[in-house]
């Protein structure tokens, strides 16, 4: 496959993103502080492990152990790194748009704050806001 680069490349992966993707915020600890996570998962290793290279981030494999059922590769990306990547993305993003501008608003402020101390209140907001944002099923 010819290796993609520049804007044809974050529109590929943008697509990625909108479809296999997801963008949220979790809890790092018990401490309720938050942290930006982008994942990605497949099977397909090429994939992944094109996202890896191109991105930074890690890789997690789940071997199946079902014979019907093949292997999953998933891609993590956090914190700075994933705003970084949310930002060359962004443009492209069609279904995930809300959650990336939201994402990206939180790390934004996060690294105003120093020292990732934001504003406890506010996280739970943007917290709540991306739940509802990636919400599925009948109940949306």
């Amino acid at each position: 496959m010819k290796f993609l680069k520049g804007k044809t490349l974050y529109a590929y992966v943008a697509g990625i993103v909108d479809g296999e993707g997801t963008i949220t915020l979790n809890a790092q600890t018990k401490r309720s502080i938050f942290c930006l996570r982008i994942e990605v998962c497949n099977t397909n290793e090429w994939l992944i492990q094109m996202l890896h290279n191109q991105f930074g981030g890690i890789i997690h494999f789940r071997k199946s152990t079902r014979i019907q059922c093949k292997n999953v590769w998933r891609w993590i990306i956090v914190s700075r790194k994933a705003a970084e990547f949310l930002s060359l993305i962004l443009p492209y993003l069609q279904l995930k748009r809300p959650q990336g501008e939201l994402a990206l608003s939180f790390q934004g402020r996060r690294v105003a704050s120093k020292r990732n101390k934001s504003n406890a209140v506010l996280d739970q907001a943007d917290k709540i806001l991306m739940l509802s944002l990636n919400k599925t099923g009948r109940g949306k």
